[in-house]
């Protein structure tokens, strides 16, 4: 893939990059740093996505976009409007602790027939003991793999 770089920016666009990085809100901070980095640094999407944590795709979106339309288009900001609302989270930090600590525990010791752990296994015990109403498989994959967990290398002390 050849590699997109934003577009050389005029005066008053660094102006009001560089006002933009003063910001309050994490995303618009986020937006200009990645024109920056792409148009004065020239650097790579993959580096820039890194430092300013967005994925790759998203990014070479926002330097099109940019390159294309300018900061402004039709009167609308286009660093400044908000990003995009994906689902909501569900479920709290509290929650997805508990849940990695039940899966961290030997399924016998909490008086269950089986000595491993499976999505659906989580599922079901998660919310048989009311932890929360309703959870889908992914959503606890999910958990799990931001704390770093594999269900399939968990080994659990059998001395018990």
């Amino acid at each position: 893939m050849k590699p997109i770089f934003a577009r050389e920016l005029a005066k008053d666009e660094i102006k009001r990059l560089k006002k933009f990085l003063q910001s309050r809100q994490d995303h618009i901070k986020k937006r200009a740093m990645a024109i920056f980095l792409s148009s004065i640094h020239r650097y790579k999407v993959s580096m820039i996505a890194k430092a300013v944590d967005f994925h790759p795709n998203h990014l070479r979106k926002w330097i099109k976009r940019f390159n294309k339309e300018g900061i402004n288009v039709k009167g609308i900001n286009v660093i400044c409007n908000s990003p995009a609302r994906g689902v909501k989270k569900k479920f709290d930090q509290a929650v997805c602790k508990k849940i990695v600590d039940i899966v961290k525990t030997n399924p016998r010791k909490l008086g269950l027939l089986f000595s491993c752990w499976t999505l659906h296994r989580l599922k079901s015990y998660i919310e048989e003991n009311k932890l929360v109403e309703d959870i889908s498989h992914e959503t606890i994959r999910q958990i799990l793999k931001r704390s770093g967990i594999e269900l399939k290398k968990i080994e659990y002390d059998i001395s018990s």
